[in-house]
């Protein structure tokens, strides 16, 4: 039975040169210990070979593809390339780990190109957009998250419930590590502008960072940071409050607005947004991010770790969040202690207050952490039943598994 992934993976990890070829640039990433999907090392277990691309790696995708004298277009090479990969690698399954990445028409042609059946996997765990508002296609519909699974019983799927879960080559069940890091923060923090996920979960680190020395490690992209625009737009902001505020006194009291300081404020059609830039006072304590066995070095290193979870919009908007994120099973299956916010269905995973520490909201979650790390030898024990949980029922090989009996039963 052969498996093929499509993935994708962050593409500018590494500064490889250009004329690397795509075995070259996997095997940085596997030195690296950097995979989407790092279940799969363990599946020869269960007599199951597989094949990953990364699809969105433009510089391996074309290096195989010249490597195998395939033909593309400039303007289409990531599906050009994936269809001769499908065909020339013949897979029984196709798993898709990320349902808006292929569109459906894609799907359609490859099928018919097929010469066999081909059981087709998809895992769900995105926002929806566009086309991919149907479920369709797919023979098959996998879901980590009880709100997104609820949605597709809804539409006439039959899920199944496959939860994410931690990389159990890269840390230790029973092995202890020195905790040097109190307090940490492993995640993005990207803005978009139509989403204000990430900007709650900048100004809760930003939060942490200056009450309990949080050291946060994450990417922070020019278009977020920038201090001088931030401060910039903080003082348009402040101009832009100022001159309403003013202009709203009775007169003449109202002549205040047009002060030499508030000139050309009047003209402004809307506020200045300040609140997608970083605190300018605290990048440069924001560490750079970490990745693979460098991410489960840092996590097994601290004593406190806090997660949000990202927004997923289930039920199109009715559920705007839903637990069981990836790093609920990295943070505890390293064994930090684990502070996170509390969603419906967490418990489906870990025991609230017992395996992990949960907050409801920023000032909670500042006194938590406050308690914890006063109190060490209590975040230590949480660590270590959430690690005995985690190890239990949620590692790379337990999925392995698991995902070994769904083929079994499917393909």
């Amino acid at each position: 039975m052969k498996l093929f992934l499509p993935s994708i993976i962050n593409d500018g990890l590494f500064d490889l040169p250009s004329t690397a070829g795509w075995k070259e640039i996997y095997q940085k990433y596997e030195d690296e210990g950097v995979d989407r999907n790092p279940f799969v090392h363990r599946l020869g277990d269960h007599g199951i070979s597989y094949v990953q691309f990364w699809i969105n790696h433009e510089q391996a995708q074309k290096s195989w593809a010249n490597e195998h004298r395939i033909k593309y277009n400039e303007e289409s090479w990531y599906l050009d390339i994936l269809q001769a990969q499908i065909l020339h690698e013949e897979p029984d399954i196709i798993y898709n780990t990320t349902l808006t990445v292929i569109p459906y028409d894609f799907i359609r042609r490859v099928k018919s190109a097929l010469k066999k059946k081909c059981l087709w996997l998809c895992f769900y765990g995105v926002t929806r957009t566009g086309e991919f508002r149907k479920f369709m296609e797919y023979d098959l519909f996998l879901t980590g998250f009880r709100e997104l699974q609820r949605e597709l019983e809804a539409e006439g799927q039959n899920p199944i419930f496959y939860p994410h879960y931690f990389d159990d080559r890269y840390c230790s069940s029973e092995k202890e590590v020195t905790k040097d890091i109190p307090f940490s923060f492993i995640g993005s923090l990207a803005y978009r502008y139509d989403d204000h996920t990430f900007n709650s979960r900048r100004r809760l680190t930003e939060k942490l960072m200056d009450d309990l020395d949080l050291e946060v490690f994450s990417h922070l992209p020019t278009e977020i940071n920038c201090p001088k625009e931030a401060l910039r737009q903080r003082w348009n902001a402040l101009r832009w409050e100022l001159h309403h505020f003013l202009n709203a006194l009775p007169s003449p009291l109202n002549i205040a607005s047009t002060f030499p300081i508030l000139k050309n404020v009047k003209d402004w059609e809307v506020r200045p947004t300040p609140d997608f830039l970083f605190n300018a006072r605290l990048t440069r304590k924001v560490r750079p991010p970490k990745y693979g066995k460098a991410l489960y070095d840092t996590l097994s290193r601290s004593m406190i770790s806090l997660n949000v979870h990202g927004q997923v919009d289930a039920n199109f908007g009715q559920a705007k969040y839903a637990a069981g994120n990836i790093r609920l099973f990295e943070g505890t299956g390293t064994g930090t202690c684990l502070l996170t916010d509390k969603l419906l269905h967490l418990e489906d995973f870990f025991v609230p207050d017992t395996e992990i520490v949960t907050y409801e909201s920023h000032d909670e979650a500042r006194e938590k952490a406050l308690y914890l790390l006063n109190h060490p030898c209590e975040a230590e024990q949480i660590g270590k039943q959430g690690r005995r949980r985690a190890w239990k029922e949620h590692s790379s090989s337990i999925r392995a598994r698991e995902f070994a009996q769904i083929l079994k039963k499917y393909a």
